[in-house]
């Protein structure tokens, strides 16, 4: 009767040990299946990124592009550039003449 069940368990565990052996190849794959496929979307992203930072780029071909578009927009949360005003007062007070501050 021991014996029995000796021999029950070893093939009880021999079956999960398969069964863990199987699974864990199954889990590997996937996993490195969803890592290339961020890689290669992480990759077209900053190709992207680097067409729109060439300065040979025409802005036809940016228009061309809806992904360059939407990647040149800023974030959501962000407010308009102030970056014009400051050089505008820049300009004033160096006595360049230009509009008179409102």
């Amino acid at each position: 009767m021991r014996g029995r069940i000796w021999i029950f368990a070893a093939l009880v565990s021999a079956a999960l040990a398969l069964h863990l052996a199987v699974l864990s190849v199954k889990v590997a794959q996937n996993s490195e299946d969803t890592i290339r496929a961020h890689v290669a979307l992480s990759t077209s992203a900053l190709r992207s990124q680097l067409e729109l930072l060439d300065a040979r780029l025409s802005p036809r071909a940016v228009a061309a592009v809806p992904e360059l578009i939407e990647a040149t927009r800023p974030p959501a949360g962000a407010g308009p550039a102030r970056g014009g005003q400051r050089a505008g007062r820049h300009r004033l007070a160096a006595g360049e003449g230009g509009a008179a501050p409102r």
